[in-house]
């Protein structure tokens, strides 16, 4: 990550999720392995050992700037074939290939004008797997992204121009092409999709994605940018790069009042305003939102912050998981928060935020927060979060009955969660630090009052419509092998029309790492992870 803005390639705007679309995403390069053995054991006589991380063979970085303007930066690195095992009560074992040998690259350029106020670049990017093993030819062995940007400052560097174009080309197996149809960032299988199908016989997919944004960022009061974001269907970066969605088309227009000079109680504050409207390609319009939020900050470094987000009725393409689109209901979310002056011994503050939707949906969190530094060189840091949700249409389970008519699931849950992150920075010598981070982290939801989409009234304008709640004598509970489960319909001798599983969840767990830095010579360091 180390001048990792030279290989920054922004296809999102702005500070929130959009944000951090981009080609490259350095996490990619040692990721999991992205075949779990676990989910292929049947039963208690078998269990796994399967390595967490990636092994990566070798890796080299180029970057740096020319006296001309031009900026470059190389990447490659070559991860292992990495291997798990199956172990057997009868004291067996079999060897299994989790992730195949991958080759990652990465070429960025970009070349300043003017001082730096216009700037023009290009980045490509390369992933191969030698994939030999069929139980991997779920995996796209290559995917190759490409694009071109340019920002431009003009009236006095206080109006920008921000653009950039990319193409994605993935290729792999029928089954591998197949699942990247089938992801969640697309669902071509949607019965109501016009504009896209599933095609099973397809080894490539390759598409699009595109922003321009206009505005003034500078002098004055006000700010304002304007513009839109778009990917097409078949797009698709996750190899190297990060992005959440696709097959959207998103415009927006977000103003700013600013005032940085002090005054009798604030030392500067802003406020905001923010617009936006999604589509998808067919052109269905998903939904409009809008926000108001700022900040404050006292005289005395203190600082307060808040807003609230609306979000209208919409249309949801992947609340059923492939399914048919539904209705989304509309609602609000709010935040806020405090903080004292950072630059003191102790720095405290909380932060809230919570939601509500017409349906009665409802989310409440509240994160108090303390700093403590008795010294130049510690600093101890403890983050609570605690967090009350309740959804009126939780997604459970997509099931075929025996007529093989598909019955999408839902129900209400109520689910809470407690988290405690801990932080210890400690600096021995100029030379030498040693950070730790830990977080206990427990969560349990519980699912009750289920229900089901009734399709003729899946769009319709009447949240309470879109549902059918089962009765009573429809449900019956029951274990067998497999878990605890609910049967519908048919009789009490376990011959159901269909059957779902219990979703209710307990989740506890807890993470750390330790990090110690030494930077034995100028510019060269070693690191105990």
């Amino acid at each position: 990550i180390e001048r990792r803005n030279i290989f920054n390639f922004n296809l999102g705007i702005g500070d929130g999720d959009l944000s951090q679309n981009s080609l490259f995403y350095s996490r990619r390069i040692g990721r999991s392995p992205q075949r779990n053995l676990k989910w292929e054991v049947e039963d208690d006589t078998t269990w796994v050992n399967q390595p967490a991380m990636t092994t990566i063979l070798g890796a080299g970085k180029i970057t740096g700037k020319t006296e001309n303007g031009w900026s470059i930066g190389i990447l490659n690195a070559l991860t292992a074939e990495e291997h798990g095992k199956f172990l057997y009560k009868s004291k067996g074992s079999n060897d299994e290939v989790i992730e195949p040998l991958t080759n990652y690259s990465v070429a960025r350029v970009q070349k300043d004008f003017r001082n730096g106020q216009t700037t023009i670049g290009g980045i490509f990017t390369s992933t191969f797997r030698d994939i030999k093993d069929e139980n991997l030819e779920f995996l796209r062995d290559r995917a190759i992204t490409g694009g071109v940007d340019f920002s431009h400052l003009f009236w006095n560097r206080r109006y920008m121009i921000d653009a950039a174009f990319a193409f994605s080309n993935v290729h792999g197996s029928k089954e591998a092409i197949s699942l990247t149809q089938e992801s969640s960032m697309r669902y071509f299988q949607r019965p109501d999709a016009k504009h896209v199908s599933l095609d099973t016989n397809r080894t490539s997919l390759t598409g699009f994605s595109n922003k321009l944004a206009f505005g003034k960022i500078a002098g004055g009061h006000w700010r304002w940018v304007t513009g839109f974001i778009g990917s097409s269907p078949e797009f698709e970066i996750n190899d190297l790069g990060y992005m959440r969605n696709v097959d959207q088309l998103i415009e927006f227009i977000w103003c700013a009042y600013q005032e940085h000079e002090p005054g009798k109680i604030f030392r500067r504050y802003q406020i905001n305003f923010n617009q936006w409207s999604a589509w998808n390609y067919e052109p269905v319009k998903l939904g409009t939102g809008a926000n108001f939020n700022g900040f404050a900050q006292f005289l005395n470094y203190w600082r307060i912050f808040s807003g609230i987000n609306i979000q209208l009725p919409g249309i949801s393409t992947g609340a059923l998981r492939g399914g048919p689109s539904i209705k989304t209901t509309k609602g609000f979310n709010f935040w806020g928060g405090f903080n004292t002056d950072s630059r003191k011994i102790i720095h405290c503050g909380f932060n809230i935020n919570g939601s509500y939707n017409e349906d009665g949906s409802n989310r409440f969190s509240f994160s108090p927060f303390i700093s403590f530094r008795p010294t130049e060189s510690a600093k101890l840091s403890l983050s609570p979060n605690f967090n009350k949700t309740f959804e009126w249409w939780a997604w459970v389970e997509c099931v075929e009955d025996n007529n093989s008519q598909n019955h999408y699931v839902f129900a209400e849950l109520h689910q809470k969660l407690i988290s405690m992150t801990i932080r210890i920075d400690y600096t021995l010598t100029p030379n030498l630090s040693i950070q730790f981070y830990g977080e206990p982290f427990l969560t349990a939801g519980t699912y009750n009052n289920y229900k089901e989409v009734v399709d003729q009234y899946r769009l319709s304008g009447d949240y309470r419509k879109r549902f059918r709640n089962y009765e009573s004598n429809e449900l019956t509970y029951f274990e067998d092998d497999d878990g605890e489960q609910y049967g519908v319909g048919g009789d009490n001798g376990g011959d159901f029309d269909y059957s779902f599983f219990k979703p209710d969840f307990n989740f506890k767990q807890f993470r750390s790492n330790l990090v110690i830095r030494w930077e034995y010579l100028p510019g060269s360091i070693l690191y105990l992870v």
